[in-house]
């Protein structure tokens, strides 16, 4: 294990340049908390960092304070709060995979977290002893063949109900020429179809037995659960690359055939998609999409990079529908993550963008205004490229902190909302 911590209140945050507009010269209520950083548990930086997932994995000690779990391809991490607001980092390598998909739930129903982990082309369940550590459990496959299979995404929920986790799993096709792109030496060949495992009794996994496989946009890369409307069912997002795909979740039988294709910015097969993520805009209760995409054309800032967003509203045939929103954020440098929390917390919904190759910016936070307006940004000036982001509160002080993946330098790095 190996743990970095930086004492006091952290490392001050830059201020933007005098040149700056005069709105912008306020930097983001946050500091450096602690960074871990990960030279030599991983092969391959910078592209190992850059598929890096993070995520909030529950608490996973047992001590009140959300822990973290990240997977990287070949190597999958746990960051669990330490007493002294440290993070202790534990390494567990998974030589015979390229993939980075992770997930935590409660599997067994034992009241402790565990984690599911992407393996070439099984799913590999971690049972959590709930003092931090892991017995690995079952290993079920997800129907990959070849030398290149890999798991780029889970998302983790109890779709149908019935008291069991699920998993949606995203897996790469080596046996489809239709669609191709290179990450870190691989050969990813998406399907157009994500696998759907029910959970057991047992504590494990199996494919459904009526849909093992669930249709999805050309080419999934992404998916996320989202409970839309509230109702205790989730939705799946699944993200392609020029599109989100939103699969119903209508009945305890499962999901149903209809699914919303959406297009951020409107413009199909000329965008890729970048990250999404809900939360409620206009303060009606329910959870709209915000998601960020790039163009052909730059935008009123000179960027390519916009965030979109949707608003969740009824419909007359569909449970509901996400209809685009006029407003936008323009960005001005490359954008490579999202997440939407509180973060001034004046009830408001929050966009937090992490930046690529922006030199000295690598956050952006929007202050959310209601009915789907935004304050003009607020940077942290952390001087690398920010990669996965998640959202906790990890000292208890109320208040929603940010760990980020250094993509540049290969290091996980804890702002503390100060």
């Amino acid at each position: 294990m190996k743990s970095h911590r930086i004492p006091g209140t952290g490392a001050a945050l830059l201020a933007l340049a005098a040149a700056t507009p005069a709105w912008a010269q306020t930097a983001a209520p946050y500091s450096v908390a602690a960074r871990i950083e990960l030279t030599g548990y991983t092969r391959n930086f910078p592209w190992a960092a850059a598929d890096t997932h993070l995520l909030v994995a529950g608490d996973l000690n047992a001590d009140g304070v959300a822990d973290l779990a990240a997977a990287t391809p070949g190597v999958w991490f746990t960051l669990i709060v330490a007493p002294d607001g440290s993070f202790p980092l534990a390494v567990y390598r998974q030589e015979d995979s390229s993939s980075s998909g992770i997930a935590a739930a409660d599997f067994n129903n034992d009241s402790k977290g565990d984690l599911a982990i992407g393996l070439a082309d099984r799913v590999l369940i971690n049972y959590g002893n709930g003092s931090g550590g892991f017995t690995g459990g079952p290993q079920v496959a997800v129907g990959s063949v070849g030398p290149n299979a890999l798991i780029t995404d889970i998302a983790a929920a109890d779709f149908n109900r019935d008291g069991y986790v699920d998993l949606a799993v995203v897996d790469a096709d080596p046996l489809n020429d239709a669609r191709t792109h290179g990450s870190g030496g691989n050969i990813i060949r998406h399907r157009e179809s994500i696998a759907l495992l029910r959970g057991t009794s047992d504590g494990s996994v199996a494919a459904d037995p009526v849909r093992p496989r669930l249709p999805a946009p050309q080419f999934p890369l992404r998916a996320r659960r989202e409970d839309f409307n509230g109702d205790g069912r989730p939705e799946l997002l699944v993200g392609s690359n020029d599109t989100i795909s939103l699969l119903f979740n209508e009945s305890s039988s499962g999901f149903a055939a209809a699914s919303l294709p959406l297009y951020p910015g409107g413009l199909h097969a000329q965008v890729d998609v970048i990250a999404s993520a809900g939360g409620d805009f206009n303060g009606d209760g329910r959870r709209d999409l915000a998601a960020i995409s790039t163009f052909p054309t730059a935008n009123a800032v000179g960027g390519y990079y916009r965030v979109h967003l949707y608003r969740n509203a009824p419909h007359p045939s569909l449970p509901y529908t996400l209809t685009p929103e006029i407003n936008e954020i323009a960005l001005p440098h490359p954008a490579g993550a999202l997440v939407v929390t509180d973060f001034n917390g004046d009830t408001y919904a929050d966009v937090v963008v992490g930046f690529e190759s922006a030199g000295a910016h690598t956050l952006a936070f929007y202050a959310g205004r209601n009915n789907f307006t935004f304050d003009p940004p607020r940077y942290f000036d952390g001087g690398f490229d920010a990669g996965a982001m998640a959202v906790a509160d990890f000292n208890n002080d109320g208040k929603p902190d940010i760990a980020v993946m250094d993509c540049s330098g290969g290091a996980f790095v804890i702002l503390r909302h100060d």
